[in-house]
């Protein structure tokens, strides 16, 4: 394996390491606590205010309730439709909770594809200094074949 190829495949490695805790999210254990839900189920992810931010889940549909777990900014989430008072109910592994429902997207939020843009322009500058440091290196090389 050349150099070029070994730092070719190292940057798509380093970019694909930089993107997947945002594209994968985080797995669902729905219905783990045995109850039954007579509402449709479906997943959205977690929605902070930053990149690894945390989202509270309330015991109550209120914010001044106790909070019993939190999620990271991103995390995947099994979601009843059911709003009440602004909260989404979601299922937890002991049972279920409530997010505010600004807390909540269907997709990436802005902040993770504002991150997933700065790590694939950052990718792509590592392979253009790359490329230049290999034409520079080799510059007699291309002028000998003109």
């Amino acid at each position: 394996m050349t150099k070029k190829s070994l730092a070719l495949a190292l940057s798509l490695i380093v970019m694909l390491t930089l993107i997947a805790p945002f594209v994968t999210g985080a797995p669902i254990h729905a219905l783990a606590s045995g109850e039954s839900h007579s509402e449709t189920i479906y997943t959205a992810r977690a929605y902070a205010d930053r990149v690894g931010g945390h989202v509270n889940v309330y015991a109550e549909p209120n914010g001044s309730s106790t909070i019993i777990a939190t999620f990271i900014d991103g995390t995947t989430l099994a979601v009843l439709e059911a709003e009440v008072d602004g909260f989404h109910k979601v299922i937890l592994d002991d049972g279920v909770g409530y997010i505010k429902s600004e807390n909540i997207t269907t997709s990436l939020s802005y902040n993770q594809r504002v991150s997933i843009v700065i790590a694939l322009v950052c990718v792509i500058a590592v392979i253009l200094i790359l490329l230049i440091t290999y034409y520079r290196r080799n510059a007699n090389y291309f002028k000998s074949k003109k």
